[in-house]
Order: C-alpha cells, then structure tokens, then sequence
C-alpha cells in the first residue's frame, strides 16, 4: 500500500507527518472521506471544495490545484489496485506559534478496498452490522456524549475526532452499529460518522446544520433527491423522540450513501427540553426502543437514486 503525501508517493508504513506539527499535536487539520466505485471517487468535486473550505476557516493551505489532486487520486486507487473502497484526503498545518514555528501545511491522500475498511468490533472480529447482516439494517443507540453547537468547529470535517471516535466506541462496545449524538440541548444532531434522517408521514426529516451537525456531502445529495422526488424536507431541531415516532430512519454518509436502519435505542434520552420541535403531534412514549421495517420505501427511493449517480458520475456533478 502507498500513499501520496505532499506529491510524493511514499510507502503507508513511512508516510509521517513532523512529530511538532500542529496536525500531529493538536489535531489542527481537516479532512474529507469519499466513496470509491469502479475505480472512481464520487462527487470528486464537492469532497475537493469541502476541504478547501475547511482549510480556509483553520488557515491550513492546500498548495495543489484540484486537477493535480484528481489525477493524483486516479493514480493512488490504479497504484494500490482499488476499484471499491474509500478515499481519504487529510490537510493539516505545521505551525502553532509554541512546537512549531513554520508556516507549511501538510496534505496526504490515501485509500483503502472497501473490505478493508469494515468498522471491526472492539473484539478484532467483524462488525456488529456484519455479524447480523447490514442487508436487515442497522442498529442505532443514542450515545451519553453530547455536541456543542456553538463549538469553533462546529460544520467543519476536522481532524480533531475523537469526541466522535469515543461515542462510536461506546456504542460499538453495547453492541450497536452506530452513535446518535445530542446537542447540548438534548437535540438530535447526527451520527459519530454519518448525518441523520427519519421519514413520517411521507415527509423527510433531518437536524438543521444550526444543531452543530456537520454539513455532509452525502446529506446535500439527499436533500437535493428529496425536493426532485417531491418528498416534502423538514430540517430543524427535534427531540430525541421523533425518532421513536418515524416511520423509518437512515443514516448518510459519503463513503457508502445512504443505510437503512433496523432499530433506535434511546434508552433514557427520549426526553428533552420541552421547547424543541417534534416531528408532529407527538406523545412520549414509554419505551425508549424503536424497531423499523428495513429499508423504508423513502430510504429505498433514495437509494436508488445513489446509486444511479454513483454509476453516472465522473468526479464532477
């Protein structure tokens, strides 16, 4: 396996950034992950202005016009023989003004075959979605571990992700497949890796980007589907019990498009502050666990949708 690290290729075990950088010290960087599909990275051009945009609030330069990236990508999925997998892009800055004094930045492309790049369970084995068969859905908890909407960093991919490695893991550790984080206001949010979406009454629902969630890419294609199919979109702030009253739930994500899911478990979270929207008339209900039919005929809609753009794209939309 190699890598490109700032226009060199170098050999995965010898790619390293300065031990003084600020990326390395700090987690002062961002990131993009995208999708690999018959040799190609999808929606090339929305992962390549979201990394520039990040870079720009973080003041981490990204010195490589985006043709040079794209054909450094081509070369780095033909070099390590991946035609299905995930891309990774990582720009982190050197300087900090105390470990490191220099003004450089630091980019590094990578990719992994999509079997490789599986979430294992804490155990060293398969998945927790793996060993149950994704193709029935995905099994959702809300995690304890709240986000901050007015955090600095709040919409920005960036490389400081342990908060949201450390919700994964705990749920991963009580057997789910992914973490429903809350905001500070006990608000739906999004997921450790992926943004959120449930469907009722024929209607889409998300968290607005207000909550803190990140501004996904998978999440834009989505909303942009929704309003072409006519489904009507509801973006807001919503308790922790919409989920419970949906009529299907699915999560989002670049990497690998939209995933059905199978169950929510809110275990205690499923109230919150009184003042933040429901997704309808809404009671509380007494159990905290919610079972879904999976996928939903929204989330199958959307699907296909993914993958007819995944089959037309080139790179560029």
């Amino acid at each position: 396996m190699v890598f490109w690290l700032n226009g060199e290729w170098v050999p995965a075990q010898q790619a390293m950034l300065p031990c003084a950088a600020a990326g390395t010290l700090l987690g002062w960087g961002c990131f993009t992950t995208a999708g690999v599909w018959n040799g190609q990275v999808f929606a090339l051009d929305r992962h390549l202005a979201r990394l520039r945009r990040d870079a720009g609030r973080l003041d981490v330069t990204v010195n490589y016009a985006d043709d040079v990236l794209e054909a450094a990508l081509a070369s780095l999925l033909a070099r390590n023989g991946i035609a299905d997998g995930i891309a990774r892009l990582t720009a982190t800055r050197r300087g900090d003004g105390r470990w490191h004094t220099g003004n450089a930045s630091d980019l590094l492309l990578m990719a992994l075959p999509r079997a490789a790049n599986r979430e294992p369970f804490l155990s060293g084995g398969a998945s927790n979605a793996e060993l149950r068969g994704e193709a029935a859905g995905l099994r959702l908890a809300i995690s304890p571990f709240r986000i901050e909407a007015r955090r600095p960093l709040a919409g920005i991919k960036a490389t400081s992700y342990g908060d949201y490695q450390m919700a994964w893991r705990e749920a991963a550790q009580r057997g789910f497949d992914e973490a429903v984080l809350l905001n500070s206001r006990d608000a739906l949010c999004e997921c450790a890796r992926a943004n959120l979406f449930w469907a009722r009454g024929g209607a889409l629902y998300s968290p607005a980007l207000e909550t803190g969630c990140l501004p996904g890419i998978a999440r834009g294609l989505v909303f942009n589907w929704a309003r072409e199919e006519g489904i009507a979109l509801r973006v807001g702030s919503f308790l922790p019990q919409a989920l419970l009253d949906a009529d299907e739930v699915f999560i989002t994500s670049a990497a690998q498009g939209p995933r059905p899911v199978a169950s929510v478990d809110a275990g205690d979270e499923a109230r919150g502050e009184a003042n933040i929207e429901a997704s309808g008339d809404t009671v509380l209900n007494r159990d905290s666990q919610r079972v879904f039919t999976a996928p939903g005929p929204i989330t199958t809609r959307l699907q296909t949708r993914w993958q007819a753009a995944v089959a037309q794209d080139k790179g560029h939309r």
